[in-house]
């Protein structure tokens, strides 16, 4: 009997962890979207404050009818907004990285340490993707959609 309830056990902890490990697998991903990447880049963003980093990513698609959501990219996420500045059929997104450099005090008397903000922790993504991957979300028919992209490049100033 105790045999029995051992191998029922371990079966349904088995079923629950592969069905953990399949919440972050390709199937959620759109395989042939309505429209079509002609190209994904970014570049790290300007900024000549210290401290603020960040990156402003674009993607240009062929099809004006699709609309763009959102953006993640490098544990970071950001909406995407369409840039009406060109002709092109082009989303743009600004990421912004959490600001590490802040003053703490840091004294013996914990007292006088009272002042000190907790740092910001960025989210972690819902996705595990590589330096140079992104996904981006779309909706179609009310239904938040997902496409990976697989190679984003980089571009210099």
């Amino acid at each position: 009997m105790n045999k029995i309830v051992y191998l029922f056990i371990s079966v349904i902890f088995i079923v629950v962890f592969k069905s953990c490990g399949l919440s972050n697998s390709t199937s959620n991903f759109e395989q042939h979207p309505s429209f079509i990447i002609n190209s994904a880049f970014y570049k790290n963003l300007d900024s000549r404050q210290p401290g603020v980093k960040g990156y402003i990513f674009q993607v240009d698609i062929n099809n004006s009818n699709t609309v763009l959501d959102s953006v993640y990219f490098r544990n970071a996420s950001a909406k995407l907004e369409k840039d009406t500045t060109t002709s092109k059929n082009s989303y743009v997104g600004t990421l912004m990285l959490p600001n590490r450099m802040q003053d703490f005090i840091l004294h013996s008397d914990s007292k006088k340490e009272f002042g000190n903000k907790l740092p910001e922790i960025s989210k972690k993504s819902p996705f595990q993707l590589t330096e140079n991957e992104a996904v981006i979300s779309f909706t179609v028919n009310n239904e938040i959609k997902y496409y990976k992209i697989p190679e984003v490049k980089k571009l210099e100033k």
